[in-house]
């Protein structure tokens, strides 16, 4: 019983530094109604694979930028989901801005995408 309680208590520990935003790995898949995002590494540092479920047949790698818990990665305006995406990765999800063009006007979009657990492999 003393392994469950000690357990226990680094589930809350993680969890709440976690949702301060310290010493959390931005690694993780991260989905939205129509979007998956995996964030994993890269040689010395991070790449993003994206995957638009409305075009499967389009999966983009872009390099990420990582300080902490924080991620920007752009996906390219030939890709579905093009643009700028930036926020926090917490053990609940990825929550930023995503700032992209419509009909010729600029656009910064709040997005809040829940982390997949457990996280699966790559979207393919």
């Amino acid at each position: 019983m003393r392994y469950g309680l000690a357990g226990f208590a680094m589930a809350i520990g993680l969890a709440a530094n976690g949702a301060a935003g310290e010493d959390l790995s931005p690694e993780g898949v991260f989905t939205d109604n129509g979007h998956y995002a995996y964030i994993g590494p890269k040689g010395d540092g991070y790449e993003v694979e994206f995957l638009s479920v409305p075009d499967r047949s389009v999966d983009t790698k872009v390099p990420a930028t990582v300080s902490g818990n924080h991620v920007i990665f752009t996906i390219p305006v030939t890709a579905p989901g093009a643009g700028v995406y930036e926020g926090d990765v917490t053990l609940a999800g990825f929550k930023g801005t995503w700032t992209h063009v419509k009909d010729g006007v600029r656009m910064a979009e709040p997005m809040d995408w829940p982390r997949t657990f457990p996280a699966p492999s790559p979207p393919r």
